[in-house]
């Protein structure tokens, strides 16, 4: 999942929208540097938007649910930013790769920017957690650090549409992954969540244990079923 975060390029806007965006347009109808400075601080606005969604709406959508949900969203950005640049310069395809940006980021905020975190601080086993987390969070940062520092080379090598398409098919195929093996963690008990790796359970998507409380007051009604 940590990978996933990287492979939808979210840091290539973080650092590059502001010059993409002004050098997106031809010499005739170029923006203004200050303009394309807000649209950067713009996305970063609807970025921590996007997280406050996944924050309020996680415990009753979950996990599963709103990564998918930002993985489709993420792919289908990319996907039209692609074709976007594959079209001659001008303001309006500006104006259109910027709402563009803004639609990413709003939908990587949503899903794929926060859940990650969450679902790797309860994932994995107890007796390996905190190697496990740190390993998760070196690979992180590396895969920050080569998306961001390849992008310009890969627009030199692939033109800024290529660059795009390629960041689309690497988040499908992440999208893919995630779909057929994150499993939903909501309300399962830290303790538990080794059992998730037992019996074929992992890499069965939509088959997690229940949430303690529900497997508590089943026991409860059975109980009660028993002494009537």
């Amino acid at each position: 999942m940590m990978l996933a975060q990287h492979l939808a390029a979210v840091n290539i806007v973080v650092y590059y929208v502001p010059s993409i965006v002004s050098s997106s347009a031809g010499s005739a109808d170029a923006i203004d540097p200050k303009v394309s400075t807000w649209v950067g601080a713009l996305c970063n606005v609807v970025q921590f938007c996007g997280c406050l969604i996944c924050v309020m709406a996680i415990e009753r959508v979950g996990r599963r649910r709103l990564t998918l949900a930002s993985s489709v969203g993420v792919v289908t950005c990319l996907l039209s930013l692609s074709l976007c640049y594959a079209m001659p310069s001008s303001s309006s395809n500006s104006v259109v790769a910027i709402g563009l940006f803004v639609l990413f980021m709003l939908a990587y905020g949503a899903g794929l920017s926060t859940v990650p975190w969450i679902v790797n601080s309860e994932i994995y086993p107890l007796h390996v957690r905190a190697t496990a987390v740190a390993q998760a969070t070196i690979v992180n940062w590396l895969a920050n650090f080569v998306v961001s520092s390849t992008f310009l080379n890969l627009c030199d090598a692939l033109s800024r549409s290529g660059a795009f398409l390629l960041y689309s098919g690497l988040s499908a195929a992440a999208g893919l992954w995630l779909a057929l093996f994150l499993q939903e963690t909501g309300g399962v008990p830290l303790e538990r969540i080794e059992e998730l790796f037992r019996d074929g359970r992992w890499g069965s998507p939509g088959q997690g244990l229940e949430p303690a409380g529900a497997t508590a007051r089943v026991k409860s009604e059975g109980s009660a079923l028993i002494g009537t």
